[in-house]
């Protein structure tokens, strides 16, 4: 089991010049996730990995993104394109053995 954290303090500095950078406040991301082995007999019969990203589901852009510019969403109603919100995933890892038979 792992516990991710990622803190991304406020950009209040950034370039202006040729609209390179804007302000953007800070944000905190957090995931965790968890695998486990099923096995017999000593053999892994298949590995489990659950995932869970962006936990809190915080809305976010990179101060550098350059989507940051898009039309304001109507959704939403937030200018641009913000990174991905809340994700889960399952990874399945079921090794193969292939034993080939014959002579050379």
């Amino acid at each position: 089991m792992s516990l991710e954290s990622d803190y991304t303090f406020a950009q209040d500095r950034p370039f202006t010049g040729y609209t390179t950078e804007t302000r953007t406040p800070g944000y905190w991301l957090v995931g965790v996730s968890a695998g486990a082995d099923f096995t017999r007999k000593g053999k892994t019969l298949f590995s489990v990995n659950l995932t869970g990203t962006n936990l809190g589901d915080v809305a976010y852009q990179n101060h550098l993104s350059r989507l940051k510019y898009t039309s304001v969403n109507n959704v939403s109603g937030r200018q641009g394109v913000f990174n991905i919100g809340r994700s889960y995933g399952v990874k399945i890892n079921v090794p193969l053995e292939f034993r080939w038979s014959g002579s050379k």
